[in-house]
This record gives structure tokens, sequence and C-alpha cells, in this order.
């Protein structure tokens, strides 16, 4: 007896496939640069406030990756604040106690926040 419907159930695959390729991991991965951009905030250093209220975040690379970036302290002459404070060891923070150097990687590295990635993976592609 042969078995009916099976032209339909590959379409149905191929289209939940390329579903979870395009849509379900750009809304994982940008679920998961919030969150990781809100740990940042978390240890980003505050003095005026307008580094830490100047964060962005955006999908790149037609959706396969991302990044979150500090829009303030850039000069005229090419100097990145974010970035210097990001890479810099060697300030103390003033107002913020808890502000470190790196705070935008270990937003993300940390092993501290890797189980929240999980599940928002996990549960990203729950079908």
């Amino acid at each position: 007896m042969p078995v009916k419907g099976v032209a339909q159930i590959k379409r149905n695959v191929g289209r939940w496939v390329a579903n979870v390729e395009t849509k379900v991991t750009e809304k994982v991965l940008l679920t998961i640069i919030i969150t990781g951009a809100g740990y940042a905030k978390l240890a980003t250093p505050v003095d005026t406030a307008a580094l830490i209220n100047s964060q962005e975040y955006k999908l790149i690379n037609g959706g396969k990756s991302g990044v979150v970036f500090y829009g303030a302290g850039f000069s005229e002459k090419g100097f990145n604040y974010g970035l210097y404070l990001h890479e810099n060891v060697d300030w103390k923070p003033v107002k913020k106690k808890n502000a470190t150097p790196h705070f935008l990687s270990n937003a993300f590295e940390s092993p501290a926040y890797q189980e929240d990635y999980k599940r928002i993976i996990i549960n990203g592609y729950k079908l």
C-alpha cells in the first residue's frame, strides 16, 4: 500500500529548515545580543552616563552574527573611549563600584551567564 503525502511532508520539512536557518536563528541571536548588552551595562563604567546611554547593538552579516558597541566617546582623532575603557585595566571605577575592565566581553563569555544563553538557544529552537 503506497504512502500518501510524502511529497507534501518533504516540502514542509524544507520550509521548516529554511525558517530555522533564517528567522528563528535571527530571533535567537538577537535575544542573546540583547541579553548580553544588558549584562554589559551592569559592569559598564559610569562617569557622566554618556557612554552607557550610547550602547547599541545590531545584527550583521545577514543576521548571522551581531555586535554590541558604544557610540559615545569617539573623538575627531579616532579615539574610542568605550574601547579604551574595555581594553585598559589601569582604571578604577568612580561612580559605579562594580564597573570592570573587559565589561563587554565578560558579558558574553563569563561562565556566570552561560546558562542564560543556553536557555535562550534551547527555548528559541523548541518545536
